[in-house]
């Protein structure tokens, strides 16, 4: 039997093993191409996207209407958050002028008195923070409060949520803020995961004070002494950046 039986599409006799590896190859080639071939186009219901495309059109950043500060002060038996007491914590949300959120009932307003127990390690106060806070009663007021350390956070961290705000739109604000930021860090282990989130631009009003100073001025005359209680102190600080917003805008 000959060999040369085949015949190749270029009319050239081959042997039949040559022709079937030819035949494989192109067999092989033409299902690749096939695969390579795009798919029929399918019908897209485009319904809606004009007007998709004008509202992406019209969005915008964050505006500083969308921005807040979040104001904070602690009151605690000394400087160590790693040793002393957390007594008593305070926060409030307002606009970016110092002003109270509109659309707030309860005035975003956090505060809680800390509770001494039996389980509350009570560290040595040392005598400026003793004269203090037993002149303004927050001593006392420890000894009777209903909230733990424990129950003080859990609260501030459902507080902080149940804002609905943007955490990265929110700005901390107070006196030396980082201090009190520090001791709910240190303290306030579920509180701290969301502060974490915070904007990481503050507004400290000693800046300004040491600008003050540095022009001539005295920001710490009559006036500025406070009761060394959270609310008092919230108080003259958003007072004071008022006026200072206010003259920055005539």
């Amino acid at each position: 039997m000959s060999k040369w039986k085949e015949t190749n599409k270029y009319g050239i006799h081959e042997s039949k093993a040559a022709y079937r590896h030819y035949t494989r190859r192109r067999d092989k080639e033409a299902e690749i191409l096939k695969e390579l071939e795009p798919n029929p186009p399918t019908h897209v219901d485009l319904t809606g996207l004009e007007t998709y495309i004008q509202r992406l059109r019209e969005s915008k950043e964050p505006t500083m209407d969308d921005n807040y500060l979040i104001w904070f002060d602690v009151e605690t038996s000394g400087l160590d958050p790693m040793s002393d007491n957390l007594l008593e914590v305070e926060a409030r949300i307002t606009d970016m002028k110092g002003l109270q959120v509109p659309f707030a009932d309860d005035h975003l307003i956090f505060h809680r008195v800390i509770r001494f127990d039996d389980n509350t390690p009570i560290r040595a106060f040392n005598s400026t923070t003793i004269d203090m806070h037993s002149r303004n009663g927050l001593i006392s007021e420890c000894m009777n409060a209903k909230d733990t350390l424990k129950n003080v956070d859990k609260q501030m961290a459902v507080w902080l949520i149940d804002t609905g705000l943007d955490p990265g739109l929110m700005h901390p604000a107070g006196t030396n803020v980082h201090f009190d930021i520090r001791w709910l860090d240190v303290n306030m282990p579920n509180t701290s995961g969301i502060l974490h989130k915070l904007s990481h631009r503050r507004l400290d009003l000693t800046s300004f004070r040491l600008l003050e100073l540095a022009q001539g001025g005295d920001p710490y005359d009559c006036g500025h002494e406070t009761t060394h209680r959270t609310t008092n102190c919230l108080n003259r600080d958003i007072s004071e950046y008022e006026t200072i917003s206010n003259q920055q805008g005539q």
